[in-house]
């Protein structure tokens, strides 16, 4: 009677089990085929280190295109269930005539296999695989990281219909989900412009390599988009500590492009927090801002108690000394600096002066008995073009 009493509502429980089972696989999208080939087996042969191979796997997965969306969206949500991992280990440890019978029977779990022949098919498909962007943009989560940076190559190929999901990643929680959101929005080649806001957003993000990621992307874009280099400006002037400071990389990356942002670093120079006006310091030299103005701002930060700052002014006049008139008395003075760094850079820049930089011939020779190695090198570098030729 006790036995009876389990019986049904186990016999119950198993039934639920196998309808929830069978509707489970009936609802799964169907598998498309090409020359006699499951678009499972196509996707995987992408991973083959075979060229020929990889070769007729992209062309089958291009020829299914649309139609092996579906099962493309399945298989990169592929998770190995918890039995069959555990039944695995357990596997391995049965002694090796048993776990040979048993074990080869059964394929290993290889269910991050599946996912990144996936997002590898995916994005060869590119635009034809926009209704795939929600759940690549899932897969940035994913823990194996070349899931995570093939989702992040296909959200770029599949152009502008991915951006409202990638932009909805930039929100995520997880900082890694959030840089991989940030490198896609700058493959994306046109269409972009929705993402503009939320990636200008990241140049605040409290993690650096969101930052820096983000950084990238709005470099990219850029470089043709003037709308924005004109948002790059204005978060130089108005925006906050790291997202300036992350503005001002953006500019140092595209040169010569936005010579128009030269005011608001001279601005971020003088008014900014340190890590801001260092950056924008190494900005204005690698943008050769020569003018008058500029090369002042250099000229006062060699007196910073910021080391990073003096630092940077060094190396900003090292970058114009050839078109202004670098001051060459308070530059030599920070041959004497604590730092070994500055009283490098100070020898370099007083070196590409050439003979303009005579009067700081007596700190030069008084630097070749310098503790470190680097800089007596670069004062015996830096005296030697100052003398090849007489001062004009």
């Amino acid at each position: 009677m006790r036995s009876r009493k389990f019986l049904f509502p186990g016999l119950g429980f198993l039934a639920v089990c196998l309808a929830l089972g069978l509707l489970a696989w009936r609802s799964l999208p169907p598998c498309p085929a090409h020359q006699g080939r499951l678009l499972d087996q196509w996707a995987l042969d992408l991973l083959s280190p075979d060229p020929p191979t990889r070769e007729r796997a992209a062309a089958a997965v291009k020829t299914l295109g649309t139609n092996g969306v579906p099962r493309l969206i399945t298989l990169l949500e592929a998770r190995d269930t918890p039995w069959k991992k555990y039944g695995w280990n357990y596997g391995l440890k049965l002694p090796l005539p048993i776990r040979r019978r048993v074990l080869g029977r059964f394929a290993p779990p290889g269910a991050s296999t599946r996912r990144l022949a996936a997002a590898q098919a995916l994005t060869l498909l590119g635009a034809e695989a926009r209704t795939a962007a929600p759940a690549l943009a899932r897969a940035l989560e994913d823990p194996v990281m070349e899931v995570h940076w093939q989702a992040v190559a296909a959200l770029g190929s599949i152009g502008s219909d991915a951006v409202p999901a990638t932009v909805r990643s930039l929100q995520s929680t997880n900082a890694v989900v959030r840089r991989g959101a940030a490198h896609a929005l700058g493959q994306i080649q046109a269409g972009w412009d929705p993402a503009l806001p939320a990636l200008l957003e990241a140049l605040d993000d409290n993690d650096p390599q969101v930052r820096a990621a983000a950084a990238d992307s709005l470099a990219t874009l850029a470089r043709s988009g003037s709308r924005v280099q004109a948002r790059l400006v204005e978060v130089l002037e108005h925006g906050h500590g790291a997202g300036q400071e992350a503005a001002a990389k953006v500019v140092a990356g595209i040169e010569q492009g936005l010579r128009g942002a030269i005011p608001a670093l001279r601005k971020l120079a003088r008014e900014g927090a340190p890590a801001p006006r260092r950056q924008a310091i190494e900005t204005l030299g690698v943008l050769r801002a020569a003018d008058p103005e500029s090369v002042a701002l250099f000229s006062r930060g060699l007196e910073d108690p910021d080391p990073q700052i003096r630092l940077a002014s060094v190396k900003a006049l090292a970058q114009v000394s050839a078109r202004a008139g670098p001051p060459v008395e308070k530059l030599a003075a920070l041959l004497s600096d604590p730092s070994a760094e500055i009283r490098q850079w100070t020898a370099l820049t007083l070196g590409r002066m050439g003979p303009g930089a005579r009067p700081a011939t007596a700190r030069l020779e008084s630097a070749l008995q310098d503790e470190a190695e680097p800089v007596r090198t670069a004062a015996r570098e830096a005296l030697d073009k100052i003398q090849s030729r007489p001062p004009e």
